[in-house]
């Protein structure tokens, strides 16, 4: 059985479809250069690290090795706190598009609930942005061991 759209119907859902869709863009958008961003953090340390290992001694700066882990500390909670915003502005794009998915399955009548689930799980950020933090961790925590005896 054919269902019949009158004009409105076929407008708002239309409309919903549009927004769904640029809510998901965004979405995508938002991952693209979350990914750059991390990636040039990543790079700088990965050239301190390597001006580490270069150098045989570290330059003298007040307070030693109690300055480098306190400019560690902050690259990582700096980078956390923005991985976090991510992840918040991520969860209100994905909450926004299962509402117009679901304002799309009420106005068609019909349900896609195995692919919106699959959808929703392929575009999980939260571990994304855990993993970045460790990772951003584990580079400050190896330039400081690197230095620790050359302060």
């Amino acid at each position: 059985m054919k269902k019949e759209y009158t004009e409105d119907k076929k407008h708002l859902l239309a409309i919903h479809i549009q927004l769904y869709q640029q809510t998901w863009s965004l979405y995508k958008e938002r991952m693209q250069y979350e990914f750059k961003v991390t990636l040039a953090y990543w790079t700088a340390l990965a050239l301190a690290i390597a001006g580490s290992i270069k150098f045989e001694t570290f330059p003298k700066i007040p307070y030693g090795i109690w300055a480098v882990e306190a400019i560690g500390l902050s690259i990582v909670v700096a980078h956390g706190w923005w991985c976090w915003g991510i992840w918040k502005a991520q969860g209100k794009d994905k909450r926004i598009a299962i509402a117009y998915q679901r304002e799309i399955n009420k106005i068609i009548g019909f349900t896609f609930k195995y692919t919106l689930r699959k959808e929703l799980s392929e575009k999980s950020g939260k571990y994304s942005q855990i993993f970045q933090v460790w990772v951003t961790a584990l580079l400050v925590l190896i330039f400081i061991l690197i230095n620790w005896a050359k302060l």
